[in-house]
């Protein structure tokens, strides 16, 4: 018959269970403290990304469709421009040229870069009158490697918005109509963003929706409109890495 120490419910604990306890016990509460910090401290950093979802806001300037509507203000600040959820403004800004108007919705930010989603209804658009069709200033031909993300999870409507956990929500906005943006780190370490359009200026999610949320190479035009960054890319312009 064994000697060691048996545990019975209803009575006193033997001394050599006792011991195990006072020592396992501890080290199990510390252990999985120290494995919860790991996990936590390897996460990648959500960013200063925000979205101002409390009062609508107000705001006046040139709005243009092409590639994807875009508020440009007074101080020539391009702001993007979408609607609720995963859809993207062009049904509801369905101009030939660009008007003066006052939109109305919630804020979203990210290193200096900013999106309006409009309160849902007409009355969130107001047309101010007729306005002149604003520089498109084309630059050299680049070769960039980064992500691609889809700019309002980006912009604050998620965090972190970018990463392959991430890819099936932001393929779903980028088919919607989400503004599609290139993420990419410069050699010195710099961070850089690029709206996404097609060739000819115009809208490039079918161009990109089979490489969303993964590592890619694209090549192209490099543009600019008003202080926003635009890359065109070129036929047959867009691979993995």
């Amino acid at each position: 018959m064994s000697d060691r120490g048996l545990y019975v419910g209803f009575l006193p604990l033997p001394a050599r269970h006792g011991r195990f306890l006072r020592v396992v016990a501890p080290a199990l509460v510390l252990g999985l403290a120290a494995l919860g910090f790991l996990v936590a401290t390897s996460q990648r950093d959500p960013g200063d990304a925000s979205w101002q979802d409390g009062r609508p806001q107000a705001w006046t300037g040139t709005l243009v469709t092409r590639p994807y509507p875009i508020l440009i203000t007074g101080e020539g600040s391009a702001i993007l421009v979408v609607e609720m959820g995963k859809h993207g403004a062009r049904d509801a800004l369905r101009f030939d040229s660009p008007r003066l108007v006052e939109l109305s919705g919630w804020l979203l930010e990210r290193g200096g870069r900013r999106m309006i989603e409009l309160e849902p209804g007409s009355e969130s658009i107001e047309l101010l009158g007729d306005a002149a069709e604003p520089a498109l200033l084309a630059g050299d031909q680049i070769e960039l490697t980064g992500e691609i993300l889809d700019s309002k999870c980006y912009l604050g409507a998620m965090k972190p918005g970018e990463g392959k956990t991430h890819k099936a929500c932001a393929t779903l906005c980028i088919a919607g109509g989400i503004p599609p943006m290139l993420y990419t780190i410069g050699p010195d370490g710099s961070r850089r963003h690029y709206l996404l359009a097609g060739p000819d200026g115009d809208s490039a999610r079918e161009l990109v929706l089979d490489f969303v949320g993964e590592p890619v190479i694209v090549r192209g035009r490099r543009s600019r409109i008003a202080d926003m960054n635009l890359l065109l890319i070129e036929p047959g312009g867009l691979s993995r890495r």
